[in-house]
């Protein structure tokens, strides 16, 4: 008995470690080589590899020959307009070809064979915008006349590079006058924007001209973009309509941008008031509205004498300036004032003479 009893434990003992040492876990693919799972991925891709994740176009029967008729169509396109710029004077050849700008650059010549006739019976041979002017007091962003000649021993020559006109036709009108009567450097005694170069005080501009003659150097292009960007852009005059936004600017060059904002909405009875001094809705509104020829009570109600009491005053303080020639010069360079001896654009930008 006993020795079936020790049997039986050692039969027990044997079986309990076969069973142990003989389980084993399932296997996984992390237990396999690289290289054996970068076999069975490429095989897991290869139905895909001449796969696209587009569908290709396909060209339906007889559109290649509509595709093949397009092109000979442009072909002949381009030899006619090649065929006209030898046949057609250029003001025929711009009219009929207005984006060629190789042959019709902006800042071209201006004294095109074509004139435009416009609602108030002004004809001219160009206008700022090469479109035809259309006058009122709603229009904003439409085409200006070309300034007029101030007379003999002024500034009779458009100094702009062009760059704007079409941008903003009133800007580049206004840009003109600007540049006409603010023609050089220098320092106006009691001015309190010091040394100025093309109506740009330093005193004000420090930041953007670290030195005085850094500001001398200017170019006329510079200045564009500097009253462009500074004024323009940053007080929101675009947004007036064209009669009057010029005149608006060169208030806010001569004066400052402060005096007249203010002095501009009180002259529109508009009560609203912000501290950017820029043009909102309301003051838009209330130009549009304006009762009677904003343009010229502007000018003859605010603006001629306001000028004229600061000439007084600079006069006390030993300084003559001459703004009788200004107010002129404002009066018949309007946005729609037709010129009664229209100035034209150089054929290349005249480039300022520094000193």
């Amino acid at each position: 008995m006993k020795k079936y009893f020790v049997f039986f434990c050692v039969f027990v003992v044997m079986s309990a470690y076969a069973e142990l040492s003989g389980a084993k876990f399932p296997g996984t693919i992390d237990d396999m080589s690289f290289k054996s799972r970068m076999e069975i991925a490429y095989d897991g891709y290869k139905p895909l590899l001449d796969k696209k994740a587009y569908q290709e176009l396909e060209i339906v029967p007889g559109e290649e020959i509509f595709i093949d008729h397009m092109i000979l169509e442009a072909e002949a396109e381009a030899k006619q307009q090649e065929q006209d710029a030898k046949s057609m004077n250029i003001g025929e050849y711009c009219e009929k070809y207005p984006y060629d700008e190789q042959r019709c650059p902006q800042n071209s010549t201006t004294n095109a064979q074509y004139s435009y006739t416009n609602t108030d019976h002004c004809i001219t041979d160009w206008t700022i915008g090469r479109k035809p002017v259309i006058p009122g007091p709603t229009v904003t962003g439409g085409a200006c006349y070309p300034p007029n000649h101030a007379g003999k021993g002024r500034e009779n020559r458009i100094l702009t590079s062009g760059r704007y006109e079409t941008i903003s036709p009133a800007f580049e009108k206004a840009m003109i006058t600007i540049l006409r009567k603010e023609g050089g450097c220098g320092t106006i005694k009691a001015d309190s924007g010091g040394y100025t170069c093309l109506g740009i005080a330093w005193n004000y501009n420090k930041d953007k001209f670290p030195t005085k003659e850094a500001l001398s150097k200017i170019t006329y292009a510079q200045a564009e973009d500097y009253y462009y960007n500074y004024f323009w852009l940053k007080y929101k005059i675009y947004k007036l309509p064209d009669t009057i936004s010029g005149y608006y600017l060169l208030a806010a060059m001569g004066s400052g941008p402060s005096i007249a904002y203010n002095q501009f909405r009180k002259f529109l009875n508009v009560k609203n008031y912000n501290r950017a001094y820029q043009i909102d809705d309301e003051m838009v509104g209330a130009a549009r509205n304006y009762n009677g020829n904003i343009a010229k009570d502007w000018i003859d109600k605010v603006r001629e004498p306001f000028l004229h009491k600061i000439e007084q005053a600079y006069a006390e303080k030993g300084s003559k300036i001459n703004y009788a020639y200004s107010i002129k010069l404002q009066r018949e360079n309007g946005c729609h004032i037709c010129p009664t001896y229209p100035l034209h654009r150089p054929p290349q930008p005249i480039q300022r003479k520094i000193n």
